[in-house]
């Protein structure tokens, strides 16, 4: 539980390498963490959401910790999430949780067991002790096998009753109110696809790619006190848009690594106003 009313979101997705090992991009290396820093700076936030693909190395374990360090300079919460490259690496999704959970300003948690994912954890932004919002934090990017093809795991069925029961128990712990409710993850849901132009703000520069399969997180969302609905993976894209009532959006890619346009780069921040209403605005780099 936090009271943060500022949200920095960072889309990594960084090809992190040892620094002794960087040789081939040094100044990218550079430049990211001193943009980064000079943003968070800048803006002050209450907590800082990393939208996934933090590391894409054989030593992962390694460069999660020099990341994990440079986040806990500042003092501010922060709360990661998995992308699909993290755990390409010789550490395991386990052991990286490990090290996320052991540095004290991070709210990561490995979350239920049995579940897909790991990672899948819940954030409760209060106001006078009462919450206002909860922040649901989704792993969705494994992969899997459908029709003899792999594709993404997306949001899974048990990951969506998870969310469900999550939801009521909250409402049940808040007098019966429902308590509106984001979602974050990585890649993004298949209903993203639909979303082509008419944008609040923000670019799409690139097509979505996702799940190949919907097992329905959408419409669960919904229908259960939902109001955003964040994702990352395609680089290039960081719209702000809205379906059925429900704002699909990225997350602003952050680094300079892997693809990436300077159209679509910098940062998302979200600000809750004295109403708890939610205003956003992209920042660029």
């Amino acid at each position: 539980t936090t009271n943060a009313k500022k949200l920095l979101t960072l889309l990594k997705d960084k090809e992190n390498k040892i620094k002794r090992i960087l040789e081939e991009e040094p100044q990218r290396y550079e430049y990211f963490y001193k943009e980064v820093k000079k943003l968070i700076k800048k803006e002050k936030p209450d907590l800082i959401i990393v939208g996934g693909d933090t590391v894409l190395t054989s030593w992962n374990d390694i460069c999660t910790k020099q990341f994990c360090e440079f986040m806990e300079k500042f003092d501010i919460p922060w709360a990661p999430i998995f992308g699909n490259h993290d755990y390409e690496g010789r550490a395991d999704k386990a052991k990286l949780a490990e090290i996320y959970e052991s540095y004290d300003n991070c709210l990561f948690k490995s979350g239920p067991e049995g579940m897909d994912g790991m990672g899948n954890y819940i954030i409760n932004l209060t106001r006078d002790n009462k919450p206002v919002y909860t922040l649901f934090m989704l792993d969705d990017g494994m992969f899997r096998v459908v029709d003899h093809e792999i594709t993404y795991g997306g949001v899974g069925k048990n990951q969506i009753k998870w969310y469900e029961w999550a939801v009521k128990g909250i409402a049940d712990e808040n007098g019966g109110q429902t308590v509106p409710n984001l979602a974050f993850m990585h890649v993004p849901v298949p209903e993203y696809k639909e979303q082509k132009d008419n944008f609040k703000m923000g670019l799409r520069l690139e097509e979505t790619t996702c799940a190949t399969v919907n097992d329905g997180f959408f419409d669960s969302f919904k229908s259960h006190g939902r109001t955003h609905m964040y994702a990352g993976h395609d680089h290039n894209n960081n719209f702000i848009s809205e379906k059925d009532g429900i704002e699909l959006n990225y997350m602003t890619k952050s680094s300079y690594n892997c693809y990436f346009s300077f159209k679509a780069l910098g940062a998302t921040e979200l600000t809750l106003d004295k109403d708890n209403n939610i205003n956003e605005k992209i920042i660029d780099f």
